[in-house]
């Protein structure tokens, strides 16, 4: 269904840029008599380009980035200066195509970046638990000596199928919540827990998924801490961004954490980027916060771009990306 997609986009839109000029050329015409083959050219420029593009995206699409990012704290214990975090997202299993592959290329690069910790914040699957029925222990094959910690996105809750009955949607869910831990992580639904080395430790927190309408809100922060004693230095992962914005820093009682870790936005799979200093994607018209590092007062947020892909297969000027975190002590 997706190639079938791809191919209806690869035929048509580039027939509607270059109809797009021909009209301007027609009415230019009514209006003057005269017609302009500058015109008709500019618009077989502009669709072969268009129709490049959407098989530069399709053909790039399981091109990786590993992006690597330093944080400083002055919260953050001795012990775990240096350590480095893992931080992948969005792999949306059963849109890719081919798979198994892409997945053996995702492990061995995550493993030679030799990551402490592994975090996946979300979106596993792309609409129901069968999309992991081939895949067993993938996760478990990354060397993380400090675990492997993920949360929910809003695709794993099998909201955008329709089932018989609400029965059917529970037990799928069950059955995703299954699959995190049988591919190899410690699920956080609304909990939290701590790292150790040797008498010191840093809190992790991890929400259901956490959004703004259209997307649902089914995690509880207040829920996920209620028991929980700050560590000195704390990580929140939570898929959708915008929850930094509107609960973590906006609530003072949350100001104990440290870093929220988010992924959501794919920076909607197309943009430019240039010397990773200057970016511009889509994705910025719908989230304040999209694509990388960002920080308020002691706080920070980091969001990845994902591994995977929904709508076509395509990813044009924003690879999929693991991400690199490294926590230094700010001295």
């Amino acid at each position: 269904m997706i190639w079938s997609l791809w191919m209806f986009l690869l035929i048509y839109l580039p027939l509607n840029v270059y109809s797009v000029f021909y009209v301007i050329n027609k009415i230019i015409k009514l209006l003057t008599h005269r017609t302009f083959k500058t015109i008709n050219y500019i618009g077989i420029a502009s669709a072969v380009i268009v129709a490049f593009a959407i098989i530069m995206g399709a053909a790039t699409r399981h091109h990786i980035k590993v992006r690597e990012t330093t944080i400083y704290s002055k919260n953050l214990p001795s012990e775990f200066d240096g350590i480095r975090i893992a931080h992948i997202s969005d792999l949306h299993l059963g849109n890719l195509s081919p798979q198994n592959k892409y997945l053996d290329k995702i492990i061995a690069t995550i493993n030679k970046e030799k990551p402490n910790i592994l975090v996946f914040t979300g979106d596993l699957l792309n609409q129901i638990a069968e999309n992991a029925n081939n895949v067993d222990s993938l996760f478990s094959k990354v060397d993380a000596p400090l675990g492997r910690y993920a949360v929910m996105g809003n695709h794993d809750y099998g909201d955008y199928s329709k089932w018989k009955t609400e029965a059917d949607k529970k037990a799928n869910l069950e059955a995703t919540y299954e699959t995190y831990c049988r591919l190899g992580f410690t699920l956080l639904k609304d909990s939290a827990l701590y790292i150790t080395i040797g008498d010191n430790k840093i809190g992790v927190i991890g929400v259901e998924n956490w959004g703004n309408p259209p997307f649902p809100r089914y995690g509880d922060l207040s829920e996920a801490t209620k028991a929980f004693n700050p560590a000195e230095f704390n990580i929140l992962l939570s898929h959708d961004p915008n929850h930094w914005e509107f609960e973590v820093t906006k609530d003072k009682k949350y100001e104990y954490i440290d870093l929220t870790l988010s992924g959501h936005t794919h920076s909607a799979q197309i943009g430019i980027e240039i010397e990773n200093k200057h970016k511009w994607s889509p994705s910025q018209w719908i989230f304040k916060y999209w694509d990388g590092l960002y920080q308020e007062n002691n706080q920070y947020l980091y969001v990845t771009r994902g591994l995977g892909y929904v709508g076509i297969p395509f990813r044009l000027g924003m690879p999929a990306e693991i991400s690199i975190i490294e926590l230094k002590v700010e001295n």
